[in-house]
């Protein structure tokens, strides 16, 4: 029978997951609907279902997993947004508690409640839904988990278990999977070069045994999925495919396609003088975008100081303090997280390293309390702790409560069954009932932009919820790809190939530019000049027209 402690766990787990998950439910249904973002994995599901296979079917630089799982999903379920947002919302109670699990270890359970509550709202007020980063999240916070449990009850099959999460995670997204993987092996390797106790053996065939028994369960858990993953992919998609997709387009990206202007590290607070407007400006400065960016650096930046001396007690057999392994492990992670940030920084690609610094930081705090005497712990505290709650608590809080509030009472009127109780924009409702009107299931359509010299997101939501698929392979119209010579040029042939007599173009008052190269016009007007000389405007409705074929 199982014990009275874990009776508990589990009852708590359901008295506070269950309302978590329907507070995650329920407001995700006055949530704006992210056509990019949220589109592109439903879509990818439905194409999956249809039997087409990633990067050889369809343009894509994620690993496949989040697709997967939706396409299943949607195979018992039926395709709608609501069944979406149902798993990601799954996922995303689960990711908290698993984080509550490490923060308690490396803490206390009563001390992990003040993360756990701050990350249940964070993870709340986070608006991408089908984000395939939160499940690779959780995978990869509970391969670290298991690492963490291993350290205090030392059993192979934690290592395994470890390693098929990590390997899992690469699954969802292949750079957080690596993370994972590398912070678990940098982890065991020190833990195999130090002495488990005083006087015990330290020789090199000692520390070798040591490392064989703890990375090999290891590995073997994430080759066990990585392996036959890749395999899979390979056997059905030309390598040089897989290369270009996951590979090299996402280091353009990183080089200047997607990049953000990062903080300056000093802002001078005299510009807050200047005037009511320049005080604001300042302060949303410093709330948004400076605490957010330089928090977790700031926080790894003192686990690194914390883990050096941590080794160099385990270095002389005395690392028998379990949760200094935990900790590194999770500075390791976050810091590699982090790099994501320093590549594009927003608010979205600040979550993952923020979420984690968030658990690190209360562990140190609490070592801090402990070691360091309660005086200039408290006295840090008190600095810090007003400012970290008002950019990653109160914020996020208001936001979240204002957005839901907003949109309430959510509409189940609209006759579009796939977007069944979700808020969809008027505009494209209408236009998406027009299309369904004038071209008949099993015909294509596209849905573009109204320039392709020079793109920033897609509306791919308008496959899924229209239900007429996309005539082409690069139904997301991404900068660098869809805005070269070559691209445009296979879509025109294709759009060609499958006599398509509709398209759909989606044209904002104000295009939004980014600082970076997708703002920039590539010269390549291919595309457009077809269009235009192909197709005849016929309709339009806010943002959105409709072309027929001439």
């Amino acid at each position: 029978m199982p014990s009275r402690r874990a009776v508990f766990r589990l009852l708590a787990f359901a008295l506070v997951g269950l309302p978590a998950a329907v507070a995650y439910v329920v407001s995700g249904l006055t949530r704006s609907i992210n056509f990019h973002d949220e589109g592109f994995p439903v879509y990818a599901a439905l194409r999956i279902l249809a039997g087409d296979v990633p990067y050889r079917d369809f343009w894509t630089i994620h690993t496949p997993g989040q697709w997967y799982t939706l396409a299943a999903l949607f195979k018992v379920f039926g395709p709608s947004l609501l069944a979406e947002r149902v798993w990601d919302a799954l996922v995303r109670v689960l990711f908290l508690f698993t984080l509550y699990g490490f923060a308690s270890r490396l803490s206390s359970p009563r001390v992990a409640l003040a993360p756990g509550l701050v990350i249940l709202v964070y993870l709340g007020a986070t608006p991408f839904y089908a984000y395939m980063m939160f499940p690779a999240l959780l995978l990869g916070a509970l391969s670290g988990l298991c690492l963490l449990v291993h350290a205090e009850a030392p059993r192979a099959r934690w290592l395994a278990l470890g390693g098929l999460c990590a390997g899992m995670a690469a699954l969802y997204r292949h750079d957080v999977g690596f993370y994972a993987a590398a912070a678990g092996g940098v982890v065991l390797a020190a833990r195999a070069v130090t002495p488990p106790a005083p006087g015990a053996e330290d020789a090199w065939p000692a520390r070798l045994r040591r490392l064989a028994s703890l990375l090999g369960p290891y590995a073997a858990g994430v080759v066990g999925v990585v392996v036959p993953a890749a395999a899979a992919l390979l056997a059905v998609v030309p390598r040089g495919l897989l290369w270009d997709q996951l590979f090299v387009y996402p280091s353009r990206l990183a080089a200047g396609l997607r990049a953000l202007p990062r903080p300056p590290l000093w802002l001078n607070p005299l510009f807050a003088l200047e005037g009511s407007e320049q005080m604001k400006a300042y302060l949303t400065l410093v709330v948004e975008l400076w605490i957010p960016f330089y928090f977790p650096l700031i926080t790894y930046a003192l686990g690194a100081a914390v883990a050096l001396p941590f080794l160099w007690r385990a270095a002389r057999g005395h690392g028998r303090e379990t949760a200094g392994w935990g900790a590194m492990w999770l500075t390791l992670f976050g810091a590699l997280l982090f790099l994501k940030a320093v590549m594009r920084t927003d608010a979205i690609h600040l979550m993952p390293t923020t979420l984690m610094a968030m658990v690190l930081f209360t562990a140190l705090a609490d070592r801090a309390w402990k070691t360091a005497g309660r005086g200039p712990a408290l006295a840090v505290l008190c600095v810090a702790l007003p400012l970290l709650s008002i950019s990653l608590f109160w914020m996020p809080a208001m936001d979240w409560v204002a957005r839901a509030y907003r949109g309430w009472p959510p509409s189940c009127s609209m006759p579009l069954e796939r977007a069944r109780c979700m808020p969809l924009r008027r505009d494209a409702a209408a236009i998406i009932e027009l299309v369904q009107a004038l071209v008949p299931p099993g015909e294509r359509i596209f849905v573009g932009n109204a320039r392709h010299d020079r793109t920033y997101v897609t509306d791919v939501l308008f496959y899924f919820v229209s239900g007429r698929d996309s005539a082409t392979r690069y139904f997301s119209l991404e900068p660098g790809v869809a805005t070269t010579e070559a691209v445009q040029k296979e879509i025109i042939q294709e759009l060609q190939r499958h006599r398509v007599r509709v398209i759909v173009l989606y044209a904002p008052p104000r295009p939004f530019i980014e600082p970076n190269e997708s703002g920039e016009s590539s010269g390549v007007t291919l595309l457009d000049d077809y269009i235009r000389s192909a197709y005849r405007k016929g309709w339009v409705s806010g943002e959105y027209s409709v072309w027929e074929k001439r």
